[in-house]
């Protein structure tokens, strides 16, 4: 539910920005600080449903998955092995 939901949200997204670049039936480039501006509140707005899923549903997090624990701990390993 969580991941069609944050679909949603970057389908809306590109067909919003679609809609701005075929304004007036010929296509137009908006001005870029419009076009990231919508693509940050989209992520946001991911984000949010992500946290909130997170937050209010029972069970582990993702941080406690596999993958995600192993790079956690190659970071921790990495940052403790000398560079020289």
């Amino acid at each position: 539910m969580k991941t069609a939901i944050q679909m949603l949200i970057g389908v809306g997204a590109i067909l919003f920005l679609c809609v701005m670049l075929w304004e007036s039936g010929r296509w137009q480039f908006p001005d870029d600080k419009l076009v990231l501006e919508l693509i940050a509140k989209a992520l946001a707005l991911a984000a949010a449903v992500e946290l909130a899923y997170t937050l209010f549903t029972d069970g582990p997090d993702e941080a406690i998955d596999p993958p995600v624990s192993r790079s956690i701990a190659s970071i921790g390993e990495s940052a403790r092995v000398p560079l020289s």
